[in-house]
């Protein structure tokens, strides 16, 4: 919400969407997401999966191109 609303930054807020909707789906999710008896990672493991998820979808920067 933050992304999107305050700054204004609708694609990278999809970006993050995406990626953590991508992250839940291959099964990798924290304590508070899981049933009785289910595995979990900890935070810090699922918000770096989330992180190289939303990285993977940038476009790959061009030598000498404005960032």
């Amino acid at each position: 919400m933050l992304l999107r609303h305050s700054l204004g930054l609708g694609e990278a807020a999809d970006a993050v969407a995406g990626a953590v909707a991508g992250v839940i789906e291959r099964g990798l999710r924290t304590k508070d997401l899981v049933r009785a008896g289910e595995a979990w990672e900890d935070t810090a493991t699922v918000g770096a999966a989330a992180a190289r998820a939303v990285a993977e979808q940038r476009p790959a920067a061009r030598p000498g191109a404005p960032s």
